[in-house]
């Protein structure tokens, strides 16, 4: 989807309203509204990119809450290494080893900064310099 297209004109009218209706940028009602409009926004050209956004998603997520969980420091680098390694092996091999560019399909757009959001969201709780996200709505 384009960014002058008429759908995402609409996606933003509906983004807006909510906004307006539901002024706290807490409400859930609004946070919901943001998640399925980003998701719709994301996965409308490509959807098997939202596969790669959700992995990312929900592995940092639930690392982030085991490392938060677990005072041992040793068994959270492990869970930081492993976060690293999976996140950038998949930047990586989506951005510069995928054959995506040859078969005709768009790189998913923003990969490297919702996957360095997620590496800076794990450095900060392996740091202590923030605590875990509760609930998920609020970390999507």
């Amino acid at each position: 989807m384009n960014f002058n297209s008429a759908t995402f004109l609409y996606l933003l009218i509906i983004i807006l309203i909510f906004r307006i209706f539901f002024k706290e940028s807490s409400n859930k009602y609004y946070i919901i509204c943001l998640g399925i409009c980003s998701t719709v926004f994301y996965g409308w050209n490509e959807p098997l990119h939202l596969l790669l956004i959700w992995f990312n998603v929900l592995f940092s997520y639930f690392s982030g809450a085991i490392i938060g969980s677990y005072r041992n420091r040793s068994f959270a680098k492990i869970i930081v290494l492993l976060n690293v390694f999976i996140i950038l092996t998949l930047l990586f091999s989506v951005k510069y080893f995928s054959k995506y560019n040859e078969l005709g399909f768009l790189i998913p757009i923003g990969i490297s900064f919702y996957s360095f959001q997620s590496l800076s969201y794990i450095f900060d709780i392996y740091n202590g310099k923030t605590s875990t996200c509760k609930k998920f709505i609020n970390y999507y």
